[in-house]
C-alpha cells in the first residue's frame, strides 16, 4: 500500500504555480475534513507526528476526498460512481479560473456567460463548478449513456437544472457543431474539453490494466486502473480508475482536438473562444503547428477575421496539464500575452546595438521580414521569422539529419548524385515569429547627501541599450529565451 502525506499531495513545490485564485494553492485542513465527513474518515490515518495521511493510491480514498472537498467548499453533493473517472478538484478549478481570466480580460458580460463542456463525464464537474462558483450556464455533452444519466442526476440533486443542460451525444457524431445546431442558444462564450489522452487499447495498456475478474467487462464496458505495467514505469502516486471511453479514442488526443479545429473553423462565431486541455506535452507542439498552418491557409477576406491562439500550463500537485485556446473574435484577449525578454548591452549606443543584432540574426539564418527601426527615433521594431532555430539543439540535430540523409542518398544512388528527398521532421517545429525593439536606458546616479536621483540621458559611449525581444502570439517563450542567452554569450566573448 502506498501511503502519501495528505499535506505532501497538496503542498508540493508545484503548488506555488497554481492559479493565484485557486484556494487549493494552500493545502486544505485534512483533520477538519475527516472530522466533518464520515465517508472520508476510514481512508485517513493519524501518524505519530500528528499529521493526517491518506492513501492516494486507493481509488476509493480519492473519491471520498473529492466528494468531501466538493461538499465543504462548494456545497455540491456529487455522485462519483465506481468505474468512472474521478476528477481532481484543484485541477478542474484551475482550468475554470484560466477561462475566467479570458472572460475578464476580454471585457465580456460576466452575467451572460454560457459554455460548452465536451465530454462532461458522470461527475459533470466542470459544469457544476462553473455554475456554482461563477454563475455561468452550461451545455454539457456526454456520449456514454450511463454517464450522461448520472450527470443529469448530479445536476438535479444540486438544484442547477436551470443553468446546466446535459445533452446525450454519439461517439461518431460531431463534437460541437451538432450541439450548437440543436441548441436554443445559437452563441456560446467558450467551449472546454478534457479529451481522452490515449490512442486505443494498445497505448492504454502501457499505463493501465483492465479491472474485473479474468478481464471481464465491468458494468457492460471495459474499465481500467493505472498500475505498473512491465516494470517500465514507477508506481502511480494517485489511483485512477476510468472507463475505456474516458481514457482512449482513435488517434488519441491529437486526432480528437484536430476534429475540434475543423469544426471550429466552419463555425467560427458559434463560440467566441475555444479551449481544450491536453495530457501530453508532445501534443502541444503538434497541435500548435496545425493551428499555425490553419492561420496561414485561412481566407483573410472573410470579414477580416484572423485566427489567434495561445497555450498555457496547469500545474497542481505533482500533475501537469497543458491548455490550448483559439479564437476568431477580435475582442477576445487570450490569457498569454506576448512574452518579452531583454538583452542589456552596456557601453553601447542604440545605433551600434541594432547593427550588432542585425548581424547576429542574419548569421543565425533568421529572416528579418520588417525593419522600421529609425536610428534617430525610438519606437521602431524588426519583425523576424525562422523555420528551424539553429541555436536550439533540435535545430542542429535536424540539419545534421538532413545532411546525413542527403549523403546516404548520393552514395546509394547509381550514376550522378541527385538531391535527396526531404527527410520529414519527426517532431514538427512551429516556426518562431518574434520582434525586436530597442531603447536607451537612462543612467541613474546618487547626488549629494540628499540622495536625490539625477538622470544622465547623454547617449555617449558609456550608455546602456536594452534590446527587447517579444515572442509572437501562440509561440514558445523558451525558444526565444535560448536565443537571448545565445546572443548574450556571444556578446560576452566579443563576437
Amino acid at each position: 500500500m502506498l501511503i502519501l502525506s495528505a499535506l505532501g499531495a497538496f503542498g508540493s513545490p508545484f503548488d506555488v504555480e497554481m492559479h493565484e485564485r485557486n484556494p487549493y494553492a494552500r493545502p486544505p485542513d485534512f483533520a477538519r475534513l475527516c472530522a466533518a465527513h464520515a465517508d472520508l474518515r476510514p481512508h485517513c490515518k493519524l501518524v505519530a507526528n500528528g499529521k493526517v495521511h491518506l492513501d492516494f493510491a486507493d481509488d476509493a480514498a480519492v473519491r471520498a476526498l473529492t466528494r468531501a472537498l466538493l461538499k465543504q467548499d462548494f456545497a455540491l453533493d456529487v455522485d462519483l460512481p465506481s468505474g468512472s473517472l474521478c476528477p481532481r478538484v484543484p485541477q478542474r478549478l484551475n482550468y475554470l479560473l484560466w477561462i475566467e481570466d479570458v472572460i475578464v480580460a476580454s471585457g465580456l458580460d460576466a452575467d451572460a456567460v454560457r459554455g460548452i463542456d465536451i465530454g462532461t463525464g458522470a461527475s459533470c464537474i466542470y459544469a457544476l463548478l462553473g455554475a456554482r462558483r461563477f454563475g455561468w450556464s452550461f451545455t454539457a455533452t456526454e456520449a456514454e449513456l450511463s454517464s450522461s444519466e448520472v450527470a443529469r442526476q448530479n445536476v438535479a440533486r444540486n438544484g442547477l437544472s436551470e443553468r446546466v443542460d446535459v445533452v446525450k451525444t454519439t461517439v461518431d457524431g460531431a463534437i460541437i457543431e451538432d450541439v450548437i445546431a440543436s441548441s436554443p442558444h445559437p452563441h456560446y462564450t467558450f467551449c472546454m474539453c478534457n479529451p481522452p489522452f490515449f490512442d486505443g487499447d494498445g497505448e492504454t495498456g502501457e499505463r493501465f490494466v483492465e479491472r474485473g475478474e479474468e478481464g471481464k467487462e465491468v458494468g457492460g464496458r471495459k474499465e481500467w486502473e493505472n498500475a505498473v505495467v512491465g516494470g517500465k514505469r514507477p508506481a502511480p502516486r494517485s489511483g485512477t480508475v476510468a472507463g475505456e471511453n474516458e481514457l482512449a479514442t482513435e488517434g488519441g488526443e491529437c486526432a480528437f482536438v484536430g476534429r475540434m479545429f475543423e469544426e471550429s473553423a466552419r463555425m467560427r462565431d458559434g463560440v467566441r473562444f475555444y479551449t481544450t486541455m491536453l495530457g501530453k506535452k508532445s501534443s502541444v507542439a503538434v497541435l500548435m503547428g496545425r493551428l499555425a498552418r490553419m492561420r496561414e491557409e485561412e481566407d483573410e477576406g472573410k470579414e477580416g477575421k484572423r485566427l489567434r491562439f495561445a497555450s498555457g500550463e496547469l500545474r497542481q500537485g505533482r500533475t501537469q496539464r497543458w491548455l490550448l485556446a483559439w479564437t476568431w473574435d477580435a475582442r477576445v484577449r487570450l490569457p498569454l500575452r506576448p512574452a518579452s525578454l531583454e538583452l542589456v548591452m552596456r557601453e553601447c549606443a542604440r545605433t551600434e546595438a541594432m547593427q550588432w543584432i542585425r548581424t547576429q540574426l542574419l548569421s543565425l539564418h533568421v529572416a528579418i521580414e520588417r525593419d522600421d527601426n529609425d536610428e534617430e527615433v525610438e519606437g521602431g521594431r524588426m519583425e523576424c521569422r525562422v523555420a528551424t532555430p539553429s541555436w536550439l539543439r533540435r535545430g542542429r540535430k535536424r540539419k545534421k539529419t538532413l545532411a546525413t540523409g542527403a549523403k546516404a542518398h548520393c552514395v546509394a544512388a547509381p550514376g550522378p548524385c541527385e538531391a535527396a528527398p526531404p527527410t520529414p521532421d519527426p517532431a514538427p517545429f512551429l516556426p518562431l515569429d518574434f520582434s525586436v525593439s530597442c531603447r536607451q536606458r537612462a543612467t541613474y546616479t546618487l547626488s549629494g547627501q540628499a540622495r536625490r536621483l539625477s538622470i544622465d540621458e547623454s547617449p555617449g559611449a558609456d550608455s546602456t541599450t536594452v534590446v527587447v525581444f517579444t515572442v509572437g502570439d501562440g509561440q514558445r517563450k523558451r525558444d526565444l529565451a535560448q536565443l537571448v542567452v545565445h546572443l548574450s554569450n556571444r556578446r560576452s566573448v566579443g563576437k
